[in-house]
């Protein structure tokens, strides 16, 4: 049977019927990612605009993943230097009261429990590491154990009883830009030490005090007064490192939404168009089908009828 169709004629129309069906998988494509392109090299003169867009866009996930870290880490201090200041204000108070009732009959055990909560504080651990030891990782940042250990100390050896060193956490959180932010636990001087070696070295307070030890605890309460004060400078210079790092943070979200809208203005496909344009081709896709089989299968006889 003589065919009317030519091999040439044949290999156009399969041509055609190819770049329909490349066209409709495109589509198709699209509709499954919500993406236009398949490729950078798709977006024609726009792929060096979305290949920065993506490199800056990385760059700001870094930033704000050091940020989080960051606000943890000035959290994790701003918690534990609160219960530092709400420890030693019980304590100064309780001194207080002991000396305006003359009675004191559990001073001494509220005393001890202040040390271990204050210590216990200062050696907190954070990923495994001192808070407030710096980048030593061989020590604690408060030494003594006991108070016994630390009333061994001579008073011009009580910075010793820290055992950090002098490294100081930061992040980078911009371009160029480190933010230090780390505290050590002998930023907080050594004025509640003294107090609690000369508590210590008093020995077991009575329930009823003599003039003099009334005087001593008078003393030694305006010494952790003297402790506190350093002591909220650290919370508010904390404090405002807090809101530093959140206007930091604020300003790398604000570009990660500018970044992420012109890579989507590049990149995203428009969903009604593509459903429309969709439509269209696997329409004609099918027609293109039935019509190229049945032009293929005509023969000279089916013509001249």
């Amino acid at each position: 049977m003589t065919r009317v169709s030519t091999y040439a004629s044949q290999r156009i129309a399969q041509q055609q019927l190819m770049r329909t069906r490349e066209e409709t998988d495109k589509l198709v494509q699209q509709q499954v990612t919500g993406r236009r392109p398949g490729t950078f090299a798709d977006l024609g003169v726009d792929t060096g605009r979305a290949l920065n867009a993506h490199g800056l866009l990385d760059q700001l996930k870094a930033q704000a993943w050091v940020n989080q870290g960051v606000q943890t880490q000035l959290s994790l201090y701003d918690n534990r230097l609160t219960e530092i200041d709400q420890t030693m204000e019980g304590l100064r108070v309780e001194l207080w009261k002991a000396v305006s009732t003359n009675d004191a009959p559990t001073l001494t055990q509220q005393i001890k429990e202040a040390y271990e909560t204050f210590r216990g504080s200062l050696n907190a651990i954070d990923d495994g590491k001192q808070l407030f030891a710096g980048a030593n990782t061989e020590e604690d940042s408060l030494k003594p154990a006991t108070l016994d250990d630390l009333a061994a100390l001579a008073d011009a050896d009580l910075g010793t009883a820290y055992g950090n060193d002098q490294v100081r956490r930061s992040g980078r959180v911009g371009d160029g830009q480190s933010f230090e932010y780390g505290l050590l636990a002998s930023d907080l001087g050594t004025d509640f030490l003294k107090a609690f070696k000369s508590l210590q070295q008093m020995g077991d307070i009575p329930t009823k005090m003599s003039d003099t030890q009334i005087i001593q605890i008078k003393e030694i309460a305006g010494t952790i007064l003297t402790g506190l004060g350093r002591l909220r400078e650290l919370e508010a210079a904390n404090g405002v490192r807090q809101n530093r790092i959140e206007a930091i943070d604020t300003r790398v979200t604000d570009r990660t939404r500018i970044m992420t809208g012109v890579i989507s203005g590049l990149e995203d496909a428009d969903v009604a168009k593509v459903a429309t344009e969709l439509t269209a081709h696997q329409e004609l896709l099918k027609i293109s089908f039935k019509s190229y089989r049945d032009w293929s299968e005509l023969s000279l006889a089916d013509y001249l009828r």
